[in-house]
């Protein structure tokens, strides 16, 4: 883990709200693997992650 800010324009964009993910304590990252490829899917809060599981779900 890197202890360096990430850039704005570099940083990932939250999956629900699209908020740039800087410099937050609070992010999460759910890893996806299907056929030999991993993709990232990034939150900025608990609270978003929660949202996309639900809509996950429906």
């Amino acid at each position: 883990m890197s202890e360096h800010t990430i850039a704005k324009e570099k940083a990932p964009k939250c999956s629900v709200c699209s908020k740039r993910i800087t410099d937050l304590p609070s992010n999460r990252v759910i890893a996806h693997a299907e056929n030999g490829e991993v993709t990232y899917t990034h939150f900025c809060s608990a609270s978003c992650e929660s949202k996309y599981l639900s809509k996950e779900k429906e």
